[in-house]
């Protein structure tokens, strides 16, 4: 005859330390999550800069000047050959018409991305930092 008396199941112990196993990998986790849209955003404007560097060569190797852009609702965007940002941009762009475009944050104005279009270097301020091909992020 067979004595079975243990009982099936996890003890406290089992569990507690999986619920510690589990609470040290969130920790690890989440803080690297937590920043992923704002990385989006920041690489969204990294390129818009970009495209705006472009243009504003282009438009200076044909007409011999750069043109202004006071935001994201000014009328000049199309002789860019770009379209404005729709209104809830998460960025506010802007350039003088000497050799930078700016991307502002909309939530920060300190966090921007600096595009200097004359040397073809973009800078950061704010929280943001630099990254090793020239780009922006958080």
């Amino acid at each position: 005859m067979r004595c079975n008396d243990r009982q099936k199941g996890f003890t406290l112990i089992e569990i507690l330390i999986v619920v510690v196993i589990m609470g040290v990998l969130a920790a690890l986790i989440i803080p690297r999550l937590s920043n992923g849209p704002e990385k989006a955003m920041v690489g969204e404007a990294n390129q818009m800069i970009g495209a705006l560097m472009r243009a504003e060569q282009e438009h200076f190797d044909t007409t011999g000047s750069y043109l202004a852009l006071g935001g994201n609702g000014d009328t000049n965007w199309p002789l860019l050959g770009l379209t404005a940002p729709a209104a809830v941009a998460k960025f506010t762009y802007k350039c003088d018409a000497a050799s930078t475009c700016t991307a502002y944050r909309t939530a920060n104005t300190n966090n921007t991305v600096i595009g200097t279009y004359t040397t073809n270097v973009i800078s950061c301020g704010g929280v943001y930092t630099q990254m090793g091909n020239g780009g922006c992020n958080i």
